[in-house]
């Protein structure tokens, strides 16, 4: 039986994104050390591609076109991730590649739970996300100013990740379900707003959030989960006035506590001082600038060594790592595929309802969100965050929540493939 050209159409469509993965990584590898950098990687090429292709399958066959689209631009960021930590620390490679390796299972293991019960729940997200906030404030260790982290031996972990996806749960629950006594109304439809005493409960909870952040010393942090409230007020229908409110509010407090914070005040100043075209306080920026002129459009073969002179470049400004080696097109590429990502789920909140356009939507915000601002501390158009590029910059704990956002996409997809199977029928 042969197959109609759409099919077949499909089919290849399905394996080019399959093998985009892998390809990119070889063509990494290539940029960072020739052909010798590409045999003596040649078994992380294989057993990687190999993974990362069958995943995308795997999303393809579950979630359709969109779902391998999404898995595919995922793993190719995963590939520029894999070849940053490559030229900054290559004895921790296998680490790298193996939590991709999880992100992406976990992904594939998410996006078939039933979320749509789930999500009414919300007590588990809250607790969640509470524990994740204060667990750094009681035996936390500080790092880069901010009391954030918990190590045990080589270990470390990050619980602020956790706490974004706790949070964006919370509010898909809240947000995106049907108030109490309309029991009849599917989760698919439209919530209504939330009773006034609720919506001030629910803001009371997300300030002490945020001021969690805050008392970890973690500004970026708290200005992320801040700004993911009046997103999904925006989302879940509520006039503009309300999202805009609480959107000044969070803007008034951040500005209100910057000056009791002498680490975030000087990334400030030093935005300012780059912008003053001194070098004194603004070294990582200008340093940053600099692999961007050093790499030029196409990058320079073996240049990604020039992104070491970027301190914290794998975890604060992983494209100044790359743009030497690969150049702005690399750069572009991987904008561009981040983009995409966003886009998709953008698309999904668009068309979905009830906690599906809750959950969707405020996945997209909160990853457009980590890709806009540590380009722009980059490009010096915003104060430095420490906030990781999702799934390049150098972070197991970013990398694993990541691979939970990943999954609330892929469920996105299957969600809109199965609806619009059911309307064809």
């Amino acid at each position: 039986m042969s197959l109609g050209p759409t099919a077949r159409g499909l089919r290849a469509g399905l394996a080019g994104r399959a093998l985009l993965p892998g390809a990119l990584l070889g063509l990494g590898l290539l940029r960072l050390g020739g052909g010798e950098a590409l045999a003596g990687h040649a078994g992380l090429l294989g057993w990687w591609s190999a993974w990362s292709g069958g995943a995308v399958l795997l999303a393809g066959a579950a979630a359709g076109q969109e779902g391998a689209g999404l898995l595919s631009a995922a793993g190719s960021l995963a590939a520029a991730g894999l070849v940053v930590r490559l030229a900054t620390t290559p004895e921790d490679w296998l680490i790298q590649g193996l939590l991709w390796v999880a992100a992406s299972g976990l992904a594939l293991a998410v996006s078939l739970l039933p979320w749509e019960r789930l999500v009414r729940d919300p007590r588990i997200p809250t607790c969640v996300t509470l524990v994740a906030l204060i667990l750094p404030l009681v035996v936390g260790s500080a790092a880069g100013g901010a009391r954030a982290w918990l190590r045990a031996g080589p270990l470390q972990l990050q619980p602020v990740e956790l706490a974004k996806v706790g949070a964006i749960l919370l509010l898909a629950g809240r947000l995106g379900l049907a108030p109490p006594g309309s029991a009849s109304r599917g989760i698919s439809e439209p919530s209504g707003p939330l009773p006034a005493r609720e919506l001030v409960w629910l803001a009371l909870l997300w300030s002490g959030f945020a001021g969690a952040l805050v008392a970890q010393r973690d500004l970026g942090g708290a200005a992320l989960v801040a700004l993911l409230l009046p997103a999904g007020l925006l989302l879940a229908g509520y006039p503009a006035r309300v999202p805009l409110g609480a959107l000044l509010l969070a803007g008034g407090a951040g500005l209100l506590l910057l000056g009791l914070y002498p680490h975030a005040l000087a990334r400030v100043e030093g935005m300012r001082a780059l912008w003053r075209l001194e070098t004194a306080g603004a070294y990582q920026l200008w340093q940053g600038l600099a692999s961007l002129a050093l790499g030029g459009l196409w990058g320079r073969p073996g240049g990604f060594g020039d992104g070491l002179a970027v301190p914290a470049g794998a975890t604060d400004l992983p494209l100044a790592v790359v743009a030497p080696g690969a150049g702005l097109v690399a750069v572009w590429g991987i904008l561009y595929l981040q983009w995409s990502i966003v886009a998709r789920g953008l698309g999904m909140a668009e068309t979905a309802e009830g906690a599906a356009r809750l959950l969707t939507g405020l996945v997209a915000v909160l990853w457009g969100l980590e890709t806009l601002l540590p380009t722009a501390g980059w490009l010096g158009l915003a104060p430095l965050t420490g906030l990781p590029l999702p799934l390049v910059s150098r972070g197991g704990s970013a990398l694993v929540a990541h691979g939970v956002l990943l999954g609330w996409l892929l469920w996105g997809a299957r969600q809109r493939l199965g609806g619009a199977g059911a309307r064809a029928g």
